[in-house]
């Protein structure tokens, strides 16, 4: 309680342990959310498939 412990991987196997995530790519914040509710979003089945969907979207929709 009371504690923050910020992790920084392209690791996906590591980023499905933890309660939030952040996911970036080239400075631009795609997601913010927990592994299952990223995965939801995504309609994947792993974290490694909803980054991947994420850049998808974001190539097709620039901001």
């Amino acid at each position: 309680r009371g504690v923050t412990l910020l992790v920084s991987s392209h690791v996906m196997d590591e980023a499905v342990r933890t309660d939030r995530l952040l996911l970036m790519r080239e400075g631009l914040i795609l997601a913010d959310g927990t592994p299952e509710g990223l995965r939801e979003q995504t309609g994947t089945g792993d974290l490694e498939a909803a980054f991947l969907h994420l850049i998808a979207e974001s190539v097709e929709t620039p901001a």
